[in-house]
């Protein structure tokens, strides 16, 4: 079963969200609907792992290059920066990588929030970990890993809580 929110995203925070897509899909309509303005950055090949309707207040800018993500976010303006991770950004140049943390970490202390998404916790994310505030991992079956201490769980829910976002998922046997 798929979670009904994700209760938080923190404001003034660069945070990661890794989960399976279905998850991210379900969840972030909600999550987004306390931001007067969002803005989604996302790679334009593969598929998306956030599909918005035209009628909610997100702006969605396909990236093709690094150059291009680096000089979005610098020049960007908005109270949620939601960014798609694709690897193609970055290569295998972890200078880029923290590059782009420390814009993202610079944008959240001045402009507002930036929340990256991702299915799997992979050198982009481990590489960035000093850059973010919460991180929050989904386990919702036995292909997905829970790296950090559960601070509570029952037989039907756990709730996975990281700074100041907590994120409820049933669980799958």
């Amino acid at each position: 079963m798929i979670p009904s929110d994700l209760t938080t995203i923190a404001p003034w925070e660069f945070s990661a969200y890794i989960a399976p897509r279905e998850i991210i899909r379900s969840a972030l309509p909600k999550a987004l609907s306390s931001f007067r303005s969002v803005i989604h950055l996302y790679h334009s090949e593969g598929s998306r792992l956030f599909i918005h309707s035209s009628e909610l207040h997100i702006k969605g800018i396909s990236i093709d290059d690094f150059d291009l993500l680096t000089s979005n976010i610098s020049q960007l303006k908005g109270d949620l920066l939601l960014i798609e991770c694709c690897d193609e950004w970055f290569g295998d140049e972890p200078e880029r990588i923290q590059e782009f943390g420390a814009i993202c970490k610079g944008y959240s202390k001045k402009r507002g929030a930036v929340a990256l998404l991702g299915v799997k916790n992979n050198y982009v994310f481990k590489t960035l970990a000093p850059f973010f505030g919460p991180v929050q991992w989904i386990k919702t079956n036995n292909r997905y890993t829970l790296l950090q201490k559960t601070m509570f769980v029952n037989e039907n829910k756990s709730v996975y809580q990281y700074g100041q976002q907590t994120l409820q998922v049933d669980v799958e046997p």
